[in-house]
């Protein structure tokens, strides 16, 4: 699941929380035009498997995560 960080009336970071709580949870990926420095421990410690700048989308140096 790609998930934005600033999500309208809700918090990205709250919303992966959830999303992860269940046993058999989705694998949920990030992407946010904030820095992705500042926020990555953020997001990893929120659960998401990823997180990832949007700039890696125009600059084509994209790898996403087996789903295997």
């Amino acid at each position: 699941m790609l998930l934005g960080l600033n999500l309208r009336g809700s918090d990205g970071l709250e919303t992966t929380r959830q999303f992860k709580a269940p046993p058999r949870a989705p694998k949920v990926i990030i992407v946010t035009l904030q820095d992705a420095g500042e926020y990555r421990f953020l997001a990893l410690a929120a659960g998401a498997d990823r997180l990832i700048d949007k700039a890696e989308f125009t600059a084509g140096h994209l790898e996403l995560p087996s789903t295997h």
